[in-house]
C-alpha cells in the first residue's frame, strides 16, 4: 500500500495548491531563489525531480504590494458588491477576475470599455446572466477596480 502525502506548492494564481503525491523522498527547502522566493520543494523518488528547480511564484499580494493600482482596485472591490458575482480565480454568477484579464489586455482602451460595462451592465459575452448596473459608482472607482482586474492577467 502506497502512502499518500499531501504536499503544498506554491501557485502563483491560486495561491497555494494542494496535489497528492506518492510518498516524500526527501524536502528542499527553499530560501533566496530566483527572484527571493520563499518556500518548499518535495522531492519525489524517481518523479518529478526537476520540481526542485522550477520556479515558484509570488503570491499577487506579494507582487503588487506596492502597487497603487492595486492596492486601490482590491479595497474599491472588498468594499463593493462585486464580490457577490466574480472571485479571483473561481467562476460564481459571473466571470472570475483572472478570466476577464486574460480575455482583455491591460490597455486603456480596454479600462475605457470595461468601466462602461461596469457602470451600465449588460449581458452576452460571458453568458445570458446579467451584470447590474452600477449608476452610484463613479467612473474613476469602476476605472480603478478595471484596472486592478487587468494587472491579474498571467
Amino acid at each position: 500500500m502506497k502512502t499518500k502525502v499531501l504536499a503544498l506548492l506554491a501557485s502563483a494564481a491560486l495561491g497555494m495548491a494542494f496535489i497528492e503525491v506518492p510518498k516524500i523522498e526527501k524536502e528542499v527547502v527553499l530560501t533566496q531563489f530566483e527572484e527571493n522566493v520563499v518556500g518548499k520543494v518535495y522531492i519525489i523518488k524517481d518523479t518529478i525531480t526537476a520540481a526542485a528547480t522550477a520556479k515558484i511564484e509570488k503570491s499577487l499580494e506579494d507582487r503588487y504590494k506596492n502597487n497603487p493600482l492595486y492596492i486601490k482596485g482590491l479595497n474599491k472591490i472588498k468594499n463593493s458588491d462585486c464580490t457577490g458575482c466574480h472571485q479571483v480565480e473561481r467562476k460564481l454568477i459571473g466571470p472570475s477576475y483572472a478570466e476577464v484579464a486574460a480575455k482583455y489586455k491591460n490597455t486603456e482602451a480596454n479600462v475605457a470599455f470595461l468601466t462602461q460595462k461596469v457602470l451600465k451592465g449588460g449581458a452576452g459575452v460571458w453568458g445570458q446572466i446579467p451584470m447590474n448596473s452600477h449608476p452610484n459608482l463613479s467612473e474613476e472607482d469602476a476605472k480603478d477596480m478595471v484596472r486592478y482586474v487587468l494587472l491579474l492577467r498571467k
